[in-house]
């Protein structure tokens, strides 16, 4: 799903998102759609603007549809099992629900980011109409149209998790055989830069976002609380900060940036506290830091890391002869979650799940386990 990627910018951006969902539907099951859409883009008379930035200071929030021929980096981290000529990314182009995702996820993303862009930069040059025309006073440090479309940009590349890593972004892939999503999860750490922005539109585009963004999460989380659905845990030291719970399933909307806030506060406070007793403890910086790394670890590292130490990341005894961790290992991650709420909380805890189909976060697992992450 592309909701996940586009999470901070939904609330502030309802009619874009509407259009961007009918188009990544009508994407997903027509590939001459996708392509057009991706080609409608491209020749947009704003595009050379969007291509030079984009090859300038690496802010390309738009994902490619194809990734064959690409450099690594350019892919879309999310499919990067695609567009090699190795056994199995060979075999991943022949499962059908991989390309139907890879096609509704790139579309829908590029729809919704675009129409952002193009509406900021028509309002640019309708504000630079009025200043050439002495309807609007000139800023003092002046008003350059490429500035400030290239900071509007950067704030989309890190809103939408596709993080500029600078003159290091030849080692993107690299990094990615080890860590999951790094351009992801840069962006999620660095959106909070764009608050504090020397430039006063983007410090208002991006507050508008994100109290917009945090605002409609939490009162929905909190209204379900109040009529009885779910409970929310409200102490940002705690593993479940801010996550739905039914029983053991736990859902998180947040999109990835929930868990930079539970990290943050432990540093901070160099406290946790346990998800099972509420009881407040000290916590040592090196070994959360540790377990905040490895729960971003690629699947093929996260399984090394698990066979090291004989635990996954949740505590859970590694059993290399058990179908279901295997199961989850390798299946479709929604499916899984889905599964496991079904089976841990019956029909409620499946609908709950459902939200992975969506890119909500999703884990069902017996509370006492979340104690080793402590």
């Amino acid at each position: 799903s592309f909701w996940r990627q586009e999470v901070p910018l939904i609330m502030n951006n309802k009619r874009d998102f509407m259009v961007a969902n009918v188009s990544a539907w009508r994407g997903m099951w027509d590939k001459d759609f996708a392509k057009a859409a991706l080609d409608r883009i491209q020749r947009h008379k704003y595009y050379p603007i969007y291509e030079e930035m984009a090859a300038k200071a690496g802010n390309d929030f738009l994902r490619p549809l194809e990734q064959k021929g690409l450099p690594a980096w350019q892919r879309e981290e999310s499919f990067m099992i695609l567009g090699s000529d190795r056994p199995i990314p060979r075999l991943m182009e022949k499962v059908p629900w991989v390309r139907l995702s890879q096609r509704a996820f790139v579309t829908g993303t590029n729809e919704m980011n675009w129409r952002i862009f193009t509406r900021y930069l028509d309002n640019l040059y309708r504000q630079n109409e009025r200043m050439s025309l002495g309807k609007m006073r000139v800023p003092k440090n002046g008003f350059n149209i490429e500035k400030e479309a290239g900071a509007f940009a950067a704030m989309l590349t890190d809103m939408t998790g596709r993080a500029n890593i600078g003159p290091r972004n030849t080692l993107s892939p690299a990094m990615n055989a080890g860590f999951f999503s790094l351009r992801l999860n840069l962006g999620r750490l660095l959106t909070p830069r764009h608050l504090f922005s020397a430039n006063p539109r983007i410090r208002g585009e991006a507050r508008a976002n994100l109290a917009t963004f945090v605002g409609t999460i939490a009162a929905v989380e909190l209204l379900g609380e109040k009529l009885g659905l779910w409970s929310v845990e409200k102490d940002p030291r705690n593993a479940d900060f801010l996550q739905i719970r039914v029983g053991d399933t736990r859902v998180d909307p947040w999109g990835g940036y929930r868990k930079f806030a539970v990290f943050y506060s432990r540093i901070a406070t160099r406290q946790h506290e346990s998800s099972t007793t509420g009881e407040q403890k000290k916590t040592d910086a090196i070994r959360t830091t540790g377990n905040f790394v490895r729960g971003m670890l690629s699947p093929l590292a996260a399984f090394s890391t698990d066979a090291i130490t004989g635990k996954n990341y949740i505590g859970e005894e590694v059993d290399l002869k058990s179908t279901r961790q295997w199961a989850n290992r390798v299946a479709p991650f929604a499916m899984g979650d889905i599964v496991e709420g079904i089976n841990e909380e019956g029909f409620k805890g499946g609908a709950v799940a459902a939200s992975a189909l969506v890119g909500g976060g999703v884990g069902t697992y017996p509370t006492p386990l979340v104690e080793y992450y402590n």
